[in-house]
């Protein structure tokens, strides 16, 4: 049986719980989600998962969070008994994708999809690896893929937010639509990406 709630021993020193417990929400191949009050929750990822791999996803929200205003707000980065996360706020709704499973409200859900992912391809991030990075990493090793690779070295630098993982789970509609994130795959890419994916 899965254990849904966690014990404030591991949350001395965040100074921002005020319950006995805190409780899973979610949990998905990663990490566990744990409400802390109606407007935190703690993304504790499971164990195995290092330090670094943990941070990178904090920083890389952190980044993100200053040129985009709809994605969740973070707040601090958490470690304790070998277990990494971090707390970020809490988004309540419903996912962008129950309203494109609504009959009546498909095409309104499929405009709100295409402006939120426009609306990112405005925005630029320097300090970001270059998504191109993140590809040739993982065609490394593979056969048959030397015409793919050749693509992508080829393809012109550039500096356009780029989220690995844009899909309508990922977005959730509360006041406004937030982005509620796959961190790990934001990355900076060229806008001639899309051309081969």
């Amino acid at each position: 049986m899965l254990n849904n709630s966690i014990n404030l021993n591991f949350l001395i020193g965040i100074n921002i719980v005020k319950n006995e417990k805190v409780h899973k929400i979610a949990e998905g191949n990663t990490a566990e989600i744990f409400e802390i009050d109606d407007k935190k929750v703690l993304k504790l990822f499971k164990m195995g998962y290092s330090k670094s791999t943990v941070y990178h996803e904090y920083d890389n929200h952190c980044m993100v969070s200053r040129v985009m205003e709809n994605i969740p707000k973070m707040y601090e980065f958490v470690e304790k008994n070998q277990r990494f996360g971090f707390t970020m706020e809490k988004v309540q709704g419903k996912s962008l994708a129950s309203l494109m499973l609504g009959h009546d409200t498909f095409e309104q859900a499929m405009e709100i999809f295409t402006s939120l992912h426009k609306n990112w391809l405005t925005k630029t991030m320097d300090a970001a690896v270059p998504y191109t990075e993140w590809m040739l990493h993982m065609l490394s090793g593979k056969s048959n893929v030397g015409d793919l690779v050749d693509k992508i070295k080829n393809l012109p630098s550039g500096n356009s937010l780029c989220h690995g993982d844009f899909h309508p789970y990922n977005i959730i509609q509360s006041t406004i639509f937030k982005i509620s994130v796959d961190i790990h795959n934001y990355s900076q890419n060229p806008l001639q990406l899309k051309t081969l994916v």
